[in-house]
């Protein structure tokens, strides 16, 4: 009887985290969102799209060059006497666009709204990353949570095998019960591989999104809560009491904070001031350009004598054919597009904040009302099975039976968990929560 009393006693001995420790502290859900976020690759990208944009505001608030334009003309129509120098002309000629800040004040402004526009691009997607990575710690940490489980299941199996075999020797069974035992062992070993390698494999996949120059093995803190640091508090603690009230709080906070929102008001902004440009460029005064000359005639004979002369010329085209019609028209309908987007980016805030709180709610209850109880239950099922084997009024198969029972809720209890932390997560990004 002690044998099948160690037997049960096996579940609660095994550790909960089976996983090997190493000199390196596990890594919590914000150090491993930390590491993401400073991953070299990602940080090097965003960097230069960064400095494109603001290249992009440099240049427009710069200057034009002046243009030098120097011309020397043979005034000679015909042949010439010998010795007779032919009369020349020397012109040198200084241009410059002086209404060129018609145009480059608007350009500025509309770079000025792409870096603005760039800056919230760039917040989105670390705010994507975020996501992923909770979403991508907690998978690996219900990875290790059922390979270890899996592997208390084996540690049951080989037992079994072995209180079977002495229970055959004992003339308590047949052989067959060793067939059944072992044939039970192998699918367990199985199942426990495959979970295994899995977890194995996830932990190499996590490790490169976390930055690591080559994949290697990840330890994680077992903690299931992280999440819901990321919930605003005084929305966990209205999480009971008002659902409408929360969800507007929430709506509001996303409307407020969220990187996409404020992306797609920068693109409002820049389609609107590019829209403006394009209605500048219908007047060309940017191409209007002031010509200083200084003009030199040699009139050449054997005595010449230079004459020296200035000349000031204004050139401008003239908006006859070409009034920039099209791209006022194309300028217009990015505008549109623009503000259709802000109203579609608007309400889908609203519906992923709506679902992410309904999902936080229904996994807590799941996770309180059915997965914990579950588990309480399979063990107190498992110590009555094995009170009644005592007594003889159970057998042996009853006992396994409620063995596999507890493993399997041990299970679901960990999906629930996992669950309820990736809808805690979700709700916090939805929400705008950063670090």
């Amino acid at each position: 009887m002690m044998l099948l009393w160690s037997l049960g006693v096996l579940l609660f001995t095994s550790g909960a985290d089976g996983r090997t420790t190493s000199g390196e502290p596990p890594l919590t859900l914000a150090q491993c969102v930390t590491l993401a976020r400073t991953n070299a690759p990602q940080v090097m990208a965003q960097a230069a799209r960064m400095l494109d944009a603001r290249g992009q505001l440099e240049q427009a608030g710069t200057w034009p060059n002046p243009v030098f334009t120097a011309t020397a003309q043979d005034l000679t129509l015909g042949s010439r006497p010998p010795g007779v120098r032919s009369p020349l002309l020397l012109q040198q000629t200084l241009s410059y666009p002086v209404f060129f800040g018609y145009l480059r004040m608007q350009e500025a402004a509309v770079a000025r709204a792409n870096v603005v526009h760039t800056a919230a691009s760039l917040e989105e997607e670390n705010r994507q990353l975020m996501l992923l990575t909770g979403r991508a710690y907690y998978d690996l940490l219900l990875a290790h949570e059922l390979a270890d489980i899996d592997g208390d299941a084996v540690t049951i199996a080989e037992e079994f095998v072995r209180l079977t075999e002495r229970r055959v020797g004992s003339g308590d069974g047949s052989p067959l019960d060793i067939v059944r035992a072992r044939a039970e062992e192998t699918d367990v070993r199985r199942a426990a591989e495959l979970t295994q390698r899995r977890r194995d494999l996830g932990g190499l996949d996590f490790s490169m999104m976390l930055g690591a120059e080559v994949p290697g093995d990840i330890r994680l803190a077992r903690d299931w809560t992280g999440a819901t640091a990321f919930i605003p508090a005084h929305v966990r603690a209205l999480a009971a009491s008002d659902p409408v009230t929360v969800q507007e709080e929430l709506r509001m906070l996303a409307v407020a904070s969220r990187p996409d929102i404020r992306q797609a008001r920068a693109s409002v902004v820049r389609a609107e001031e590019a829209q403006q440009l394009e209605l500048r460029r219908t007047l060309p005064l940017s191409e209007v350009q002031l010509s200083v000359a200084a003009r030199e005639t040699d009139p050449g004979g054997p005595s010449p004598a230079p004459q020296v002369a200035a000349l000031v010329a204004v050139s401008a085209p003239i908006p006859t054919f070409d009034q920039n019609a099209g791209n006022r028209m194309r300028a217009r309908a990015q505008a549109d597009a623009a503000r259709a987007q802000l109203i579609r980016v608007e309400r889908a805030a609203a519906l992923e904040v709506g679902a992410a709180w309904l999902d936080w709610q229904r996994a807590r209850e799941a996770l309180e009302k059915f997965a914990r109880p579950a588990v309480t239950a399979r063990e107190q099922a498992l110590d009555g099975t094995r009170r009644l084997l005592t007594a003889g009024l159970a057998g042996l198969l009853d006992v396994i039976a409620a063995q596999r029972d507890l493993l399997a809720s041990r299970r679901a209890l960990a999906q629930a968990e996992r669950d309820a932390a990736v809808a805690a997560w979700r709700l916090g990004m939805a929400a705008g929560t950063s670090l």
